[in-house]
C-alpha cells in the first residue's frame, strides 16, 4: 500500500464545539495542552506536537514543511491541518505513535519506527511456528497487542495490505473462528458499527473455512485407533468405548477450529466437562493417543497455508522479505 499525502479540505476549521456549516466540531481526548498543531478529520480535532510527528513520519514532515498562510484559521493559536482520513483512523494512528503499547498503524504516514515495531509485534503474536505445547492458539497474557473486539479482522486486512505474508495463515485461521456470518457481514464492534474484511481476505477465509471443516474430522482420526493396540492394559474394550463416545460428542458439538492447533486434552476437556483422557484411557492407549494427536496437530500446522490457497510457510517468509 503506497503512502498518500493528507489533503486540505475546503471547509474552514473552528474551535471545539463551534458549529461550522451546520456541523459541530468536536475535540478529541487526544489534546495536549502544549501541542503545536491541530489535526482535523471528520470534524474531530486532535491537538498534537508538530515536531514529534515530523520526526517520526516522512509524510507529515513534508506536509509541515509547507509554510502556513498568515490568515490561516487557528485553534488556540495552533494551525489546523485537515485530513481526509476517518477520525477513527487518525485516533488509532496517534495512539500508536504516542503509546508504544498500542497496535500498529503507521503504513500510510510512513512512520518508520512504528512500522518496524508493528511488524515485530505481529510476528510475535501471530507466529509461523506451531504452538509450543498443548495450548497455543488461545488468547494469551503474553500478547503484545492490546486485545479488542474485531482485532483479528483488522490485523488480517492490515497484514494483506502491508504484505506481512508470513502471518497470513495464522491470522486467517483466527478469522475463521468468528463464524460464517461475521466473515460475510462484518464483525460488530463495541460502538455498534461493523468492521469488514477486504474482498481478498474474505475470499481466502471462506475457502479456508470449507477446507478446515474436512481437516477437523480428519485430524481426530487418532481416536479411532484407541483400544486396538496389543499393549492395551484394559484389553481394548473399555478404551475403545470411551474413545468412540468422545469422538461422537466432539463431532456432534460442531467444528471448533481452534482445537486443531491445540493439544488433545484441551479439545476433549472442553466437550466433556473436564473429564480428561488420562482418566478414561489406559496408560498405553493414552500415551499412543497423545503422540498421535500431536503428530496430527504438527502436520496440520505445516499444511495450514494450503487451506487458504497460500504458498508454504517458507515461501511466505521469502515473499515478505523480498
Amino acid at each position: 500500500m503506497s503512502p498518500s499525502q493528507p489533503t486540505v479540505d475546503t471547509s474552514p476549521p473552528g474551535p471545539s464545539g463551534e458549529t461550522m456549516n451546520g456541523t459541530t466540531i468536536t475535540r478529541s481526548d487526544i489534546w495536549f495542552f502544549d501541542g503545536s498543531i491541530v489535526l482535523e478529520a471528520e470534524r474531530m480535532q486532535f491537538r498534537v506536537h508538530q515536531a514529534f510527528l515530523a520526526r517520526n513520519s516522512s509524510v507529515f514532515s513534508d506536509v509541515f514543511s509547507i509554510p502556513h498562510a498568515d490568515d490561516e484559521p487557528k485553534v488556540e493559536g495552533c494551525p489546523v491541518l485537515q485530513l481526509q482520513d476517518s477520525a477513527e483512523d487518525i485516533k488509532h494512528m496517534l495512539l500508536a505513535v504516542y503509546d508504544s503499547g498500542y497496535g500498529p498503524d503507521g503504513e500510510k504516514y510512513e512512520i518508520a519506527a512504528l512500522l518496524e515495531e508493528g511488524r515485530s509485534r505481529l510476528h510475535q503474536d501471530y507466529p509461523s511456528t506451531p504452538p509450543p505445547g498443548p495450548v497455543g492458539i488461545k488468547p494469551s497474557s503474553n500478547k503484545s497487542i492490546i486485545e479488542q473486539k474485531g482485532l483479528s479482522f483488522l490485523v488480517a486486512n492490515l497484514a494483506y495490505e502491508c504484505n506481512i505474508a508470513s502471518i497470513l495463515p495464522n491470522i486467517y485461521f483466527r478469522c475463521v473462528f468468528a463464524g460464517i456470518n461475521d466473515i460475510l457481514l462484518g464483525k460488530e464492534l463495541k460502538n455498534g458499527t461493523r468492521f469488514f474484511l477486504t474482498k481478498e481476505v474474505q475470499f481466502a477465509c471462506l475457502i479456508g473455512r470449507d477446507k478446515l471443516q474436512t481437516a477437523y474430522r480428519k485430524n481426530l482420526s487418532w481416536l479411532n485407533d484407541v483400544g486396538y493396540l496389543p499393549i492395551c492394559s484394559a484389553l481394548g474394550q473399555p478404551c475403545r468405548q470411551h474413545a468412540r463416545a468422545k469422538l461422537t460428542a466432539i463431532l456432534n458439538s460442531g467444528p471448533r477450529f481452534a482445537f486443531l492447533a491445540e493439544g488433545m486434552d484441551s479439545l476433549v476437556n472442553s466437550i466433556t466437562d473436564g473429564e480428561t483422557l488420562r482418566q478414561v484411557f489406559c496408560g498405553a492407549c493414552y500415551a499412543r493417543a497423545r503422540a498421535s494427536s500431536r503428530e496430527a496437530r504438527d502436520k496440520f500446522w505445516d499444511d495450514l497455508p494450503s487451506y487458504f490457497n497460500l504458498p508454504s510457510w517458507e515461501e511466505l517468509k521469502k515473499l515478505e522479505d523480498a
